[in-house]
């Protein structure tokens, strides 16, 4: 007996509102920023599909017309694995056998192939139109891992609920919204119900994302996770974790932070992982070169441990925000959307820009947030791509602080920052570190 339709009246017409009553109890609306979006949860779509509604559906008396059992048997099958949805709209709309059977031909019985826009052959206007008009309800898209290519338009409803108010953070291009999923519609399977939504206006980091997913930047532990996205009108939107917050901010809270729990393995812990994401990022990516080209202290997340966990540190440094990241084919493509080989070595100018991260993160574990802010007020005026390369008072005064501690790590920070023939890689890097 299905859990959701127990009692399916055997009279068609009190059998359709019977179930548009049922199913509309189960409905959820949320609010995706100003839009309310009312959608029945994927659970539910499977739970129309049980055999004994099947059985109902088709049985002569309710169907009009006797059918042999391997047809039946046929349908069932199709009705609870390619058309599920399709089934679920039918029931729903109240569609006569002879329509619905119209209905799986014409999307090749599949769902993949709804919203259906185009009425069937032999298929009456009024049982097309009613059709047309409640499938949207069954049509809340199932986001998966790595996927980044989904279109939705305002038809189709999105089963992330999210506040223009309630913002994780923001930037000229981008805001990130504090945002709740329902997770009936993600098979993703380290996803919570409470994560992080990015909008932008950058559609062509959808394409980085979609490369990187399939190579292991995409599990590495010092790359923030991000999911999945979808564009919509005219804008990409990226399912990723919620996390603790950038490094700025976690910086400025942990201002004495060589006098804190964290310890200065840890805080090398962090630099090891931080250049070996990088290093992943421009030689792990099958088919590509790939560079970030966008790495600051805002765009390094902080992952707080889960509750329980004794296996790391309490906290973890990530790279995170593709949004002016470039995949270069290794080899010729006829793809126009991802960029052509850059004139000068970007990944060198992540090198740099991790460098200066690194400095920032040197000033601040040994000298306090005070003296890392007046350090980025020099790289503001312009100081920074000078005063690093030719021997600075910040890479000198942290070398006396204590010599035998830092001098080897500020021997690499001087690689990475200097000029770009003689700066060091990402794997070198890593190397030295």
């Amino acid at each position: 007996m299905s859990i959701l339709l127990p009692r399916l009246p055997q009279d068609f017409t009190m059998g359709t509102l019977y179930v548009r009553e049922k199913i509309k109890d189960q409905c959820e609306t949320y609010k995706f920023g100003e839009m309310s979006m009312t959608f029945l949860p994927y659970r539910h779509i499977f739970e129309i599909a049980h055999d004994s509604t099947i059985d109902h559906v088709l049985s002569t008396s309710r169907s009009g017309q006797e059918l042999p059992l391997d047809p039946i048997n046929a349908l069932k099958k199709v009705f609870q694995t390619k058309a599920v949805r399709a089934f679920a709209i039918c029931l729903y709309s109240g569609m006569p056998l002879d329509a619905t059977l119209r209905i799986l031909e014409a999307i090749k019985n599949s769902d993949e192939s709804l919203p259906l826009l185009t009425r069937p052959i032999h298929m009456s206007l009024e049982n097309f139109e009613r059709f047309e008009k409640d499938q949207y309800l069954f049509l809340a898209p199932v986001f998966l891992e790595g996927q980044f290519d989904l279109e939705l338009n305002e038809k189709i409803p999105i089963p992330i609920r999210y506040s223009e108010e309630d913002r994780l953070g923001f930037g000229s291009e981008a805001t990130v919204y504090n945002a709740t999923i329902d997770l009936d519609h993600a098979e993703i399977p380290s996803l919570s119900e409470q994560c992080a939504l990015k909008r932008t206006t950058q559609q062509s980091s959808m394409i980085v994302l979609g490369i990187l997913a399939k190579s292991p930047v995409a599990t590495h532990p010092h790359v923030a996770k991000v999911h999945a996205g979808f564009t919509f009108n005219g804008n990409s939107y990226v399912i990723a974790e919620k996390v603790f917050g950038d490094l700025c901010k976690f910086m400025e809270e942990k201002r004495g932070a060589a006098k804190s729990d964290l310890t200065r393995h840890w805080f090398l812990l962090q630099l090891r992982g931080l250049a070996d994401a990088l290093k992943t990022i421009h030689t792990a990516v099958p088919g590509y070169r790939v560079h970030h080209g966008d790495l600051r202290t805002v765009n390094i997340l902080v992952r707080r441990r889960d509750p329980g966990d004794e296996r790391s540190y309490e906290y973890t440094l990530m790279i995170n925000d593709w949004g002016l990241a470039k995949a270069t084919p290794l080899l010729n493509t006829s793809d126009t959307t991802i960029s052509s080989q850059p004139p000068r070595d970007f990944q060198k100018s992540d090198v740099e820009d991790l460098g200066l991260v690194f400095l920032k993160m040197f000033v601040w574990y040994t000298q306090g947030f005070r003296h890392m802010k007046a350090l980025e007020r020099e790289i503001s005026l312009g100081r920074s791509r000078n005063f690093a390369q030719m021997g600075g008072e910040h890479l000198d005064e942290l070398e006396r602080i204590d010599d035998q501690v830092w001098a080897g790590h500020i021997r690499v920070l001087r690689g990475m920052l200097a000029i770009e023939a003689e700066r060091l890689t990402a794997a070198e890097v890593c190397e030295a570190l």
